[in-house]
């Protein structure tokens, strides 16, 4: 028993740390698609005021 107690706290802390990692992860992939959305969004607003305007 004492073997199988002294291994689980080390698990535990290394799951822990693998939620963060995935959790971070995923942050940054949100922020990378949000910034990449905004950006096309913003280009294809100047793009039509452009347009619209050169017409």
């Amino acid at each position: 028993m004492t073997g199988v107690t002294g291994v689980t706290p080390g698990f535990t802390s290394l799951s822990r740390a693998r939620a963060c990692e995935t959790s971070f992860t995923r942050g940054v992939t949100l922020v990378t698609l949000v910034t990449l959305v905004t950006l096309v969004t913003l280009v294809t607003l100047v793009t039509l005021v452009t347009l619209v305007t050169l017409v």
